[in-house]
């Protein structure tokens, strides 16, 4: 077998993975989140709950302390570029899930309904 018959093989089951069981080819329901100087807009967001999501954070401004989010309860943090955005996607299962700045200053809430 050549090199480039064993690279196309790799691209192909790199493109087509197969889903995850239980997982759907629809696209996820994405909810855009800005940090400006006033903290997270929007503040809070209703979520459905079982139901996953995208949290698409994009930090606007340098006037403030918000330059990583973090999700405690998921025991995440990511760093948050200016002007580029950060994609979490998350399943929120009963709880209210907050998120936050990396300093715990700034905080929004997704409301499980």
């Amino acid at each position: 077998m050549t090199v480039r018959a064993i690279i196309g093989i790799v691209v192909a089951v790199t493109v087509v993975a197969p889903l995850a069981p239980g997982q759907d080819a629809q696209k996820l329901k994405r909810v855009s989140i800005e940090i400006t100087e006033k903290g997270f807009a929007p503040e809070s967001v209703e979520v459905t709950k079982g139901e996953a999501i995208e949290l698409a954070f994009t930090r606007k401004t340098d006037k403030t302390c918000a330059t990583e989010i973090a999700i405690p309860s998921m025991k995440l943090k990511k760093p948050l570029p200016l002007n580029e955005t950060v994609v979490v996607e998350v399943t929120p299962v009963k709880d209210d899930l907050t998120f936050q700045c990396g300093m715990n200053m700034l905080k929004g809430k997704l409301v499980v309904k």
